[in-house]
């Protein structure tokens, strides 16, 4: 099993808070930082199982905390961390493009990319995808224009 990955050069990154994330009404928002919120969630009990080879709480705290340090030293090491406890102090997560979202979606990867297979060592394969990696642009347009008309479609419809 592989992962994707989209080269920061083609990303299109928006710093935002958990605080602000939660606060996003559109349902595009709502969907990604669900989607977001949860894969960190997985990330940060895959750290606690100690499934994650390289990767600790001070890293997770240095990646998407901004006072890790101090974080990591006032966390009592046989208190059990809830992610729950976790998320509001999020303040590092990247908001990517709608591009990103689509190559993390494996029937629209297949279809809109031929992504590099990469080794990682302690995550795996990756797969990688880069400015050379998009096989149908115009595809990929039109469904982002399909998509972005059907989240305002639904953020604007009137409920029965």
């Amino acid at each position: 099993m592989s992962s994707p990955a989209l080269e920061r050069s083609k990303s299109a990154p928006t710093l935002l808070t958990s605080a602000q994330r939660e606060m996003l009404a559109h349902p595009v928002d709502q969907y990604l930082r669900d989607v977001q919120k949860s894969a960190l969630k997985g990330l940060w009990e895959g750290i606690q199982a100690g499934l994650l080879p390289g990767l600790d709480d001070s890293w997770f705290f240095r990646t998407f905390m901004p006072n890790a340090q101090i974080e990591a030293a006032q966390m009592d090491k046989n208190k059990e961390r809830s992610f729950d406890d976790i998320w509001p102090k999020v303040t590092e997560l990247n908001l990517y493009d709608l591009l990103t979202l689509m190559a993390s979606v494996p029937g629209a990867a297949k279809l809109l990319f031929k992504p590099k297979a990469t080794h990682s060592e302690g995550f795996g394969v990756l797969e990688q995808v880069g400015p050379d990696d998009v096989t149908h642009p115009e595809k990929a347009k039109l469904l982002m224009s399909a998509l972005s008309k059907s989240a305002l479609v639904q953020s604007t419809a009137v409920p029965d």
